[in-house]
This record gives C-alpha cells, structure tokens and sequence, in this order.
C-alpha cells in the first residue's frame, strides 16, 4: 500500500507540473499572438496603484508614464500607425521630444530640447526622411549652426557660429558632399 501511494504522489506531482506548463505555454502564445484582436481602451497599472499606460488599441492616444505620476510620452494612432503630434518628457516633466508624424513616418517639424528646457536642435521631416532646415543651439540658446537636408544628406550653404552668435564658417554641399568652405566669412 505504501508503495502504491507514493506512485499516486508522484503522478499528482508530475500531473501538476505539466498543468502548470501547459498553463503557461497557453497563457504566453495566446498574451503575445498577433492573431488576438485587440481593440478598445485598455490601462496598465504599476505595483504602487499608479497608472503606467493609457491606450486605445488600433487608433487614438496612447500615454505612458512615469512610476511618479509624471507623463513620459504622449502620441496618437490611426490605423496602428502614429498619426499627428507625439511628445517624450524627462521624469521631472520637462519637455524632450515634440514631432509630428503621418502614416508611421516622421513628417514635419521636430524638436529636441535640452534637460533645462532649451531648444537644442530644430529639424523637419518629409515621409520619414530628413529634409529642409536643420537647426542646432548651444546650451545659451544661441544659434550654433544651420543648412539643409534633402533626402539625408547635407545640401546647399551651412553656417556655423560662435557662442556670441557670429558667423565663423560657412560650407557649401551639394548631395551630401561638401564643395566649398570658408573659414573666413
């Protein structure tokens, strides 16, 4: 008898086991298959009660935030792509990323900021490529340099200026190579 139950034990044991696997093999495939429509407001919370994230699956605002409280990025989606304004901030709330997308890509304007709040670099975007006016300051807020993109790379005059804000070299780019410098504007 004794012998018996001990082969009944180790069955429930092993019987345990792989029902736990089971579980978990099911659980895992069927949390992360794309196969799972998911649609409709959902929110994620942290351990401490505070919210984490904020979304409506497929379009709408999606929002995530610091385990503080403080918002840490706010953008939209239309047809499971980013659409229109997205926005990061530091975990004080400060300001780091302002740029505009369209259909997934980057389009339009786009803003970086410095920890102090400070513009740091202006660029803009045209379908997700770096295109027109690119824009970088120093930490005083003065302008540091400025030119042009066009399609990634550098074209037409580039300026350079000192923290005083006067212009110490000039650069000439055509597809991205540079064919004329002036060190002495």
């Amino acid at each position: 008898m004794k012998n018996f139950l001990n082969r009944i034990g180790i069955v429930i044991h092993w019987s345990r086991f792989i029902y736990s696997l089971c579980v978990l093999v099911l659980l895992s495939s069927y949390s992360y298959s794309e196969d799972v429509p998911l649609h409709g407001p959902y929110e994620m919370f942290y351990d401490n009660g505070q919210l984490n994230e904020r979304r409506n699956y497929k379009k709408g605002l999606y929002e995530e935030f610091y385990e503080n409280g403080k918002l840490k990025l706010r953008e939209n989606y239309k047809n499971e792509k980013k659409e229109g304004l997205y926005e990061f901030f530091s975990e004080n709330g400060q300001l780091l990323i302002r740029e505009n997308f369209k259909n997934g890509k980057r389009d339009g304007p786009s803003e970086l900021y410095n920890k102090n709040g400070k513009l740091q670099t202006t660029t803009n975007y045209k379908e997700g490529e770096l295109d027109g006016l690119y824009e970088n300051y120093y930490t005083n807020g003065q302008l540091q340099y400025k030119g042009n993109y066009a399609n990634w790379e550098r074209d037409g005059l580039w300026e350079y200026f000192d923290g005083d804000g006067n212009l110490i070299k000039m650069e000439t780019y055509k597809n991205g190579e540079r064919v004329e410098i002036n060190d002495n504007p």
